[in-house]
């Protein structure tokens, strides 16, 4: 489960847990993406704060504006996020749920998006133990 001083490794196994699905797919794994990664986080971490769960966030910016505003310039984006309470906030739980919806499993599987930026927030937007997650994805 994340907490404070996890975050780095409960990340890391998210992004291993979706390259495994690619992987299971035929798909090339996701590269890690610092400008991706920042904004992933900005929002998994506005979300837990201001209590709320949104692609638009409670500015009203889109996820591509704030992909944007982070500096990647990439020419395709898409976004998946998720929290869970508790054990439901695991990085297999989430991933396993994304899997399970069909918008996120399309926008894991799809060959087109190389790079991978994953943000987590210990915490829920309604409060309480558990994580929340951001993942943006785009291609260059």
């Amino acid at each position: 489960m994340p907490s404070a001083s996890n975050l780095t490794l409960v990340r890391a196994a998210a992004l291993c847990l979706v390259n495994l699905e690619r992987a299971r797919y035929g798909v090339a794994p996701l590269a890690d993406n610092g400008q991706l990664a920042s904004a992933a986080q900005l929002h998994a971490s506005d979300m837990v704060a201001s209590h709320y769960f949104s692609h638009v966030s409670a500015d009203g910016r889109t996820f591509d504006q704030r992909i944007r505003a982070s500096g990647y310039l990439g020419s395709y984006l898409a976004e998946n996020i998720a929290w869970g309470g508790g054990s439901l906030g695991t990085p297999r739980r989430v991933v396993n749920g994304w899997m399970n919806s069909a918008g996120h499993r399309a926008n894991i599987l799809n060959g087109l998006l190389t790079d991978s930026g994953i943000g987590i927030s210990a915490g829920t937007p309604e409060g309480g133990a558990g994580g929340t997650y951001v993942h943006d994805l785009g291609a260059p």
